[in-house]
């Protein structure tokens, strides 16, 4: 019998069927992959360093010294096409170190300036859209760090956005 002429039973008997291949690469994938669950879930290797996953956190306060927060005076400006003109009025709050309180009230015209300023070029398109706030949260929190000076405003807290 020529090679092309072999039955369908002489294919499992030879150990080339793709199911024979599928039964045995199964099990071999889920124990390599359950030994690389446990490597990182057990921490095998030392990656994680043994900090918890709160200390990391970029978002975490120090437990140094309480926030405090500097007002940032209310912002009352026309958005959108002069045929159909919109209302913004915005307000916010920044959360500072104690110490650089007093430094920051002297520069607080100038950082809202920068708010206006930023809030001005806004395509009212773009208010409308839910993900939008935050957004735009973080542009204004890295031009706020801009003009107020490295490491001295740690956030930016929204407390009245309003779009009539």
């Amino acid at each position: 019998m020529s090679d092309s002429a072999q039955s369908p039973g002489d294919e499992a008997a030879t150990g080339s069927s793709p199911i024979r291949a599928l039964m045995l690469a199964a099990p071999v994938a889920l124990l390599l992959g359950g030994g690389a669950f446990a490597v990182m879930f057990l921490d095998v290797l030392g990656l994680q360093g043994g900090e918890s996953a709160a200390a990391v956190s970029p978002y975490a306060v120090p437990d140094t010294a309480p926030p405090v927060f500097l007002e940032i005076e209310q912002i009352t400006l026309t958005v959108g096409a002069a045929h159909q003109p919109r209302m913004l009025r915005f307000s916010a709050t920044l959360e500072v170190e104690e110490d650089e309180k007093s430094a920051l009230e002297d520069v607080a015209p100038r950082i809202r300036d920068v708010l206006y300023t930023y809030l001005m070029a806004l395509d009212p398109k773009v208010l409308e859209s839910p993900a939008a706030l935050v957004k735009m949260r973080a542009q204004m929190l890295r031009r706020v760090q801009l003009v107020a000076g490295p490491a001295r405003v740690r956030d930016l807290l929204i407390t009245e956005f309003l779009l009539s």
